[in-house]
């Protein structure tokens, strides 16, 4: 079973849940958190609770084995695009899901791209799995 972490703007909070919910009924293991933790605030302002909150993602992304990242046209605050650099670092397979919004959105190895959430819900949830993807 593969292990997938869900990264996104804190904004689309809601969206990321629902999709974690389709990604569990179609037997993946969510490995991200952050997008259940509703009442939390997007930047914490207590130092320790920040710092807590960035090193429980870091290790949820290296229980992963693909991290996708949901892109947008919307400006954010970076946290995305952190977590997206240091799944790849990690070497986990990164799915853009999206429009390419920066020169990392373009690596070749371990990354793809799909443009929206009904292409991935074609490709890994109804159709064939991330596990059948080279």
């Amino acid at each position: 079973m593969r292990r997938v972490y869900l990264a996104a703007r804190f904004e689309r909070q809601d969206e990321v849940s629902e999709l974690a919910r389709e990604f569990r009924r179609a037997g993946y293991v969510v490995t991200s958190s952050w997008h259940e933790q509703h009442g939390a605030a997007a930047v914490p302002l207590d130092l320790d609770r920040a710092h807590a909150d960035a090193v429980q993602d870091l290790a949820e992304i290296e229980l992963s084995d693909t991290v996708v990242l949901m892109t947008d046209d919307v400006p954010g605050r970076g946290g995305k695009d952190f977590e997206a650099g240091y799944a790849y670092a990690a070497g986990r397979q990164l799915i853009v899901l999206g429009p390419r919004t920066n020169v990392f959105c373009f690596l070749r190895e371990h990354t793809q791209r799909v443009p929206d959430v009904a292409t991935l819900r074609f490709l890994y949830l109804e159709g064939e799995k991330i596990d059948d993807i080279p």
